[in-house]
């Protein structure tokens, strides 16, 4: 199948749309700097330069950027309302988020408002 539209659209991270669209807990922008917290991680992530820095050794695949795009995007897209999310929304991307994090995160969303989860 070949795909209804070029890569390069997709190759580019979009941190706004991820962070807040999607709203993951733990994270907050100050000034044009994205920071954050991934298990035992604290990250600060720019868009502009995609720079990360990590308060560990090495900065880990948070934002999957290893990950084989065109064969994802060509997986996913054999499904039309899929196709049109990928089409509408490049930059968006799964997070290789804590497990624990992400699960504890879940429970409370599922439990709560966006308001009380934040407050928490």
């Amino acid at each position: 199948m070949r795909l209804p539209f070029k890569m390069q659209e997709f190759s580019r991270i979009n941190i706004d749309s991820i962070l807040i669209a999607v709203k993951f807990f733990l994270w907050d922008k100050i000034g044009e700097a994205w920071y954050g917290i991934n298990g035992s991680e604290i990250l600060r992530v720019e868009q502009n330069s995609f720079d990360k820095i990590s308060s560990q050794k090495k900065v880990g695949n948070f934002f999957r950027q290893d990950d084989n795009m065109k064969k994802i995007l060509n997986e996913i897209s054999k499904d039309s309302l899929v196709r049109s999310a990928v089409k509408h929304f490049p930059g968006l991307r799964l997070l290789r988020q804590d497990p624990f994090q992400c699960y504890i995160s879940f429970i409370c969303s599922s439990n709560s408002s966006i308001q009380n989860i934040n407050k928490c």
